[in-house]
């Protein structure tokens, strides 16, 4: 299930509340991918992607909420809600996250298929990660 979905989605007392401000071709920018494409130039410009004679081992994390929390409040599909995500107090030391590898539970089909369409070489990469074709 796409982001963009359940954002029109969204429902406050059984209503359904953005769809109708919205038009039907909306084009989401994903901060993410543009934050990886400027880091990609700024290696590139100082030359620090050059391969390495050994190469490392690829290994690729996400945050997820920590569901052993006592106070977490999350969605139905597990995410946290908007006020527990957006209304938490600054510098309270609570681990709110936790870092796991991805995997195929952790993470929506619908973000691998973007992966794969918008980072080819991540995608092969994790890809490998996750089917255990890496040493």
């Amino acid at each position: 299930m796409s982001c963009y979905y359940l954002f029109l989605s969204y429902q406050s007392a059984n209503q359904i509340i953005y769809r109708k401000y919205l038009p039907d071709n909306v084009a989401l920018i994903d901060s993410g991918v543009e934050t990886a494409k400027e880091a990609y130039i700024a290696l590139r410009k100082q030359r620090l992607n050059l391969p390495k004679l050994n190469p490392i081992r690829n290994q690729f994390f996400i945050t997820v909420p920590n569901i052993l929390l006592k106070k977490v409040e999350l969605q139905p599909y597990g995410w946290f809600t908007y006020a527990y995500k957006y209304g938490r107090t600054e510098k309270v030391k609570k681990a709110y996250i936790k870092y796991v590898p991805f995997d195929t539970n952790n993470i929506v089909h619908a973000t691998y298929e973007r992966f794969k369409k918008v980072l080819p070489d991540v995608y092969n990469r994790l890809h490998q990660v996750i089917n255990g074709l890496t040493k």
